[in-house]
């Protein structure tokens, strides 16, 4: 959230200079043009004097009604600006009010149960809108599953979107197939034969969510819900089962995205770079093969 404030500021800021460039720049240019007009008429005039002609009443008035109106531009541009940023700063108003909203009425989420094979993992999520008045929205959804310690990415699916009632639960039930690469993991391979029921996964949730006011249907807000450390024991036994749910927390992925772990990646190297990611935004960070996911804290 941190993040997202800094670069609104930092657009705002960018905003708010362009248009005085612009303010300015108009300025400079009457001028120039007054001071040119000026330069003109002074070198042209005759060194002996004639009797003014009704083309030169006219040009004079026409030099002078122009010369008139263009400080009236200026005040419309200058007006138009301000008209502008005023626009900008109510919608910016308007959607830092709407993100607060949802930050504050937030669902929550937990794993309601977990069954892990040596091919596939039967999985289910439940959300729950605590709300007595708001409904939820949300968009399609993505679902990763890592190992937690090795970080090897077992699998992923699409969950499509659905509307959330307030005071109401919606479990979403999906079966999500192993990656070939985490089957030719013989050490993967080995816990899912001899010991799945104790077998530490992380699942991560993410998509765009938002609500429902009126007939206005909005699902802009993104956000990351991340289940860490879910043990088929556990869930089974209604315990450690919570999940985070942090809006614009998959944003700090654009940091992990630019090393690109991807496929034949092993443990130490993963580790090494998920050391390089935390010293650079000073955060927790979650690396996985074929896509990043990180969690700033």
């Amino acid at each position: 959230m941190n993040v997202c404030v800094l670069l609104y500021l930092l657009i705002m800021r960018r905003c708010l200079l362009n248009l005085v460039l612009v303010a300015l720049f108009n300025l400079v240019v009457i001028k120039f043009e007054r001071q040119m007009a000026e330069l003109v008429r002074s070198t042209s005039k005759p060194h002996h004097r004639r009797r003014s002609s009704v083309s030169d009443i006219d040009a004079e008035i026409t030099h002078l009604e122009k010369g008139r109106y263009r400080p009236c531009c200026f005040a419309c541009s200058v007006g138009a600006c301000v008209c502008i940023f005023t626009l900008i700063i109510i919608f910016s108003i308007i959607c830092i009010a709407y993100i607060a909203l949802l930050k504050a009425w937030r669902p929550q989420v937990n794993v309601s149960r977990l069954y892990l094979n040596n091919a596939a993992m039967n999985l289910e999520v439940r959300v729950s809108n605590k709300n007595e008045k708001l409904s939820l929205l949300y968009g399609p959804l993505t679902v990763d599953v890592f190992t937690n310690k090795e970080n090897v990415k077992l699998g992923s699916t699409g969950v499509e979107g659905f509307s959330h009632k307030p005071q109401n639960d919606t479990n979403l039930d999906m079966t999500i197939s192993f990656l070939e690469n985490a089957k030719a993991d013989t050490h993967i391979v080995d816990q899912l034969n001899t010991n799945s029921y104790e077998m530490l996964v992380d699942v991560y949730l993410r998509g765009y969510f938002g609500m429902k006011v009126g007939s206005l249907q909005v699902t802009i807000v993104p956000f990351l819900s991340s289940c860490r450390e879910m043990k088929q024991k556990d869930v089974d036994n209604k315990k450690n089962n919570d999940c985070d749910f942090k809006i614009f927390s998959f944003s700090c992925t654009l940091f992990a995205a630019g090393l690109q772990i991807i496929d034949q990646i092993n443990y130490k190297q993963a580790i090494a770079k998920k050391h390089l990611i935390e010293s650079f935004i000073g955060g927790q960070v979650y690396v996985g093969t074929e896509q990043g996911l990180c969690n700033r804290q």
